[in-house]
């Protein structure tokens, strides 16, 4: 079985940018990754008591459980979370789309086939999970925040499947991220990519902080897909024949 776990950033209101970040491998895998993250909760940083769970926005505020921590220590806790990622053999995911561009750049009449930003970019995720899981002729599951779980997500699912092609189709399901180590990690993911892709948006010399790169370059397989201004663009241009003739593809 594969297995895939995400979560997103950047879905409150007036954020430039969308991100989808997650861990993807094999169930043995996320056995041994599940012990390390265990461990590393109850030991989050030299000095400082376990907490119950990883929650990115509260370490790098110093609120919550992570209340307290001064700068170092909120780096040190990043290093040693991200290592266990590292070191489980997973491969690490991220998936982000320029919101101001989607809006600007594809057309009133393709939103009925395109979606919005939110509905592109969770097809996306759908498309690479699917096509990684029959690469690896395996079964696939997917995992998402329970707390993104609205009518809105549940709406886009069919969809993507659809439009992936899956067969046989995914497992699917919303959990708790309190209760899922690998959750946590795709918060992780999500966390630290947004900070990269946002930067990104407003200019395209900016390079990853230390921690992003070292996640990628640290870990066992890494893979990040972006859809900026160019990349929307080549999408509404491959589009826009099959819609000004719809049986352009049956003939």
């Amino acid at each position: 079985m594969l297995e895939c776990y995400f979560d997103d950033s950047g879905t409150h209101d007036g954020s430039s940018v969308m991100v989808w970040g997650g861990v993807l491998g094999h169930s043995v895998f996320f056995d041994k990754f599940e012990n390390a993250w265990k461990e590393r909760l109850n030991a989050p940083c030299e000095g400082k008591p376990p907490v119950s769970a990883f929650h990115s926005t509260n370490l790098m505020s110093g609120s919550g459980e992570f209340r307290g921590y001064n700068r170092a220590e909120s780096d040190r806790s990043r290093y040693l979370f991200r290592e266990v990622i590292e070191n489980a053999g997973l491969t690490v995911l991220s998936f982000g789309i320029s919101v101001n561009d989607w809006e600007r750049l594809v057309p009133a009449n393709m939103r009925h086939a395109l979606g919005d930003h939110e509905r592109a970019l969770f097809g996306m995720v759908i498309k690479f999970c699917c096509e990684a899981a029959k690469n690896e002729q395996e079964r696939c599951s997917l995992r998402f925040d329970l707390g993104r779980k609205t009518p809105k997500l549940d709406s886009m699912i069919l969809p993507a499947l659809e439009a992936a092609g899956a067969d046989p189709e995914p497992s699917i399901a919303f959990i708790s991220v309190r209760e899922s180590c690998a959750l946590q990690a795709a918060d992780l993911v999500a966390h630290e990519t947004y900070r990269f892709f946002d930067a990104y948006a407003g200019s395209a010399a900016s390079e990853p902080e230390v921690h992003l790169k070292k996640l990628f370059r640290g870990a066992h397989d890494a893979q990040a897909r972006w859809l900026g201004p160019r990349q929307i663009s080549e999408m509404v241009e491959e589009i826009k024949p099959i819609l000004n003739d719809p049986f352009r593809e049956a003939r």
